[in-house]
């Protein structure tokens, strides 16, 4: 029996009754509706709304008309909203049920009558399937067929307790394990486990690929040591790819990925890129690795004006030698250096790119694979993965895609997974309501488990959020300054990793400003690079107080303090987070401070309604957010605040 008590009432009929005055369809509604008017706001026992309902539902039935009339004359003493009604009930742990289930009759016994089986049809979410995974044609030969090699699968029938979407995301996969599959998937609709279930199931072999190397951590935890499969970082398989072509192709050189050993000077030497204009040959260079990034994340063949937008290449007239410049960087990222080492700044983007114009088709030799935050993938590795011809999975959800735009695959066959089973009745409404405002959405409503509630605080004042679950910020200095304040009172605190390495770096860096006045070797921070900049900054974001902290001297040496102290706060029920490391992560009670919304789209570029979306949808039982979240994102969309630096 579910946490819940459902009534065998929809919101739509709700609804037209509360807004319209209108009558019910179906009497087992009305006499829902007379239960909930009678019990509203007394926190009275399911088992007796239950049994009201049962004992209401055969006198509306037989005299419609009496009973529409006395649910009016009750209403009068009740107006309300569908809003405040819906609240009402979960603030009673009661809520209403969907509308197929009534439509379908559900809630109707054998005998006529209230069925008491309703409960479970209502809470139930998962179900039992039993899949069967097919070899591919190619590999079921003659009597001469090779052994299966490690990591392949027998076909044998799998059982999977599950969604039916998650059902029919594996039954692709088990039919088609060669085919292209794109899967959209709002958060927390169980997308790990049915991982692991096509890991262990799926035939010729899979390789799991994810953004950083803490993502696949995760996948391991969660997957055990006992299965066959390998995972890597885009990073680490725009590797092998590369590596794998380069020997195709007869070249005796492999680019390194990662950061370059050398200064941007030696760099520029080595590239051959001098000044242009007034521009220094390390200023250049940092302009064409912004013109080049940019590009690799467009499905543009060639370099263009376009790509130097946000490279602070002011003059028009310079740009056809940025262009050439940018070329002559790009064809010695590629080729056979003069001396060893990572000579150039290349990373997985790059690579995709490259191996893209070159018209490389992937190696089979990866099995399935099978690439989580898909979203995130810029056009190129699109292009290159359609071209795998071994059976590839792209999983993502595109409103978890902070930056950009999401390129929809075209040579993938799609499918979605729209029910949450972390985000249960109550917060729901606020997150469908947060993903209404994403111009052009494409996937279906959110729908959230039906068997718990994750009850939606709204706050005025940040002093009130919880001292518990993960308090995620849209701005590094704002977390600085809640954890010295949480620390001076001597309150156990954690800190994300990712939060606190790049909220060290910020402080590091901004140390040097303060120290210097001005910018060290390029240094920048948050955009600025000089202590002027850095601090006018500040001021616009009312953190007057990080200025006067670092006037007093505050270092990196402070930091280390703090860092120590969050890190030996093992147990500390309060975790501060930035809100755009949160991904893969869930909490009892999540709290959005702020400056998840202006400062997070003004200052970071984050999609204001993707930033909001992705941090609301990590809690399972308790969300707060601004009592003026809706009204901010409503702001900050009209004012294309996203396209803002």
């Amino acid at each position: 029996m579910s946490s819940l008590f459902h009534l065998p009432l929809s919101p739509e009929s709700s609804k037209s009754f509360l807004e319209g005055r209108s009558p019910f369809q179906e009497p087992i509604e009305a006499a829902a509706m007379f239960a909930a008017l009678t019990h509203f706001g007394q926190r009275r026992n399911p088992a007796e709304l239950e049994r009201l309902v049962q004992q209401a539902y055969p006198l509306f039935e037989s005299q419609a008309e009496a009973g529409h009339a006395q649910l009016l004359q009750m209403l009068d003493g009740h107006p309300m909203d569908l809003a405040t009604f819906l609240d009402g009930l979960l603030a009673d742990s009661i809520s209403t049920a969907p509308r197929h289930l009534i439509d379908q009759r559900k809630w109707l016994a054998s005998d006529g009558g209230y069925s008491y089986q309703f409960q479970d049809e209502c809470a139930a979410l998962l179900d039992t399937y039993d899949i069967a995974f097919h070899q591919p044609a190619a590999a079921i030969d003659d009597d001469e067929q090779e052994q299966p090699s490690p990591g392949t699968r027998s076909g044998q029938p799998a059982r999977l307790e599950g969604t039916r979407e998650q059902a029919v995301v594996a039954s692709i996969a088990a039919s088609a394990s060669q085919e292209r599959i794109a899967v959209e998937a709002y958060a927390g609709t169980g997308k790990t486990y049915l991982v692991r279930m096509l890991q262990e199931h799926l035939p010729g072999g899979f390789t799991y690929v994810a953004p950083s190397q803490a993502q696949i951590h995760g996948y391991e935890r969660a997957a055990g040591k006992s299965e066959p499969g390998q995972a890597f970082t885009l990073n680490g398989l725009a590797w092998r790819l590369l590596r794998g072509y380069a020997r195709d192709a007869g070249m005796n050189y492999v680019p390194s990925i990662g950061v370059s050993e050398l200064s941007l000077s030696e760099q520029a030497q080595l590239a051959g890129i001098g000044s242009i204009g007034n521009t220094r040959p390390e200023e250049v260079m940092r302009r064409l690795y912004a013109a080049i990034r940019s590009w690799c994340y467009t499905d543009d063949t060639a370099l263009g004006t376009r790509h130097f937008l946000r490279s602070r290449v002011r003059e028009p007239l310079e740009i056809p030698y940025y262009i050439a410049a940018a070329y002559r960087l790009w064809d010695a990222m590629f080729a056979k250096p003069p001396r060893a080492g990572r000579i150039f700044d290349i990373w997985h983007a790059q690579v995709a790119k490259w191996l893209v114009l070159q018209g490389a088709c992937p190696s089979t030799s990866y099995g399935t694979l099978l690439v989580d935050e898909a979203h995130d993938l810029p056009p190129s590795w699109i292009s290159l993965l359609g071209s795998y011809q071994s059976g590839c999975i792209l999983m993502g959800d595109p409103h978890q895609k902070l930056q950009g735009y999401f390129s929809r695959p075209e040579r993938f066959q799609s499918t979605a997974m729209l029910t949450s089973l972390r985000i249960g009745l109550g917060a729901d409404r606020m997150i469908e309501q947060t993903l209404g405002l994403v111009p052009d959405r494409q996937m279906g409503e959110f729908r959230s488990a039906r068997d718990h509630i994750t009850r939606l605080r709204a706050y005025d004042s940040p002093r009130v959020m919880p001292d518990r679950g993960l308090r995620l910020y849209g701005n590094e200095w704002a977390m600085l300054e809640a954890a010295l304040r949480l620390k001076a009172a001597q309150a156990p605190i954690g800190m994300l990793t990712a939060s606190r390495q790049a909220l060290e770096k910020s402080v590091r860096n901004a140390s040097i400003l303060f120290e210097s006045l001005e910018s060290w070797h390029g240094l920048q921070v948050n955009g600025c690079s000089t202590l002027d900049e850095l601090v006018r900054k500040f001021n616009r974001q009312g953190l007057q107080s990080i200025v006067r902290l670092f006037e007093r001297g505050f270092t990196a040496a402070n930091f280390t303090e703090l860092a120590t102290y969050t890190q030996q706060s093992a147990h500390a029920e309060l975790t501060l987070g930035l809100i755009d490391h949160s991904k893969n992560l869930e909490f009892d009670t999540v709290a959005l401070s702020p400056c998840c919304y202006e400062d997070a789209s003004r200052q970071r570029g984050f999609l204001p309604v993707h930033a909001s979306y992705l941090g609301m949808s990590r809690a399972r039982h308790e969300l707060w957010v601004p009592g003026d979240t809706l009204d901010r994102l409503h702001d900050l969309n009209a004012a294309g605040a996203s396209d803002l630096t």
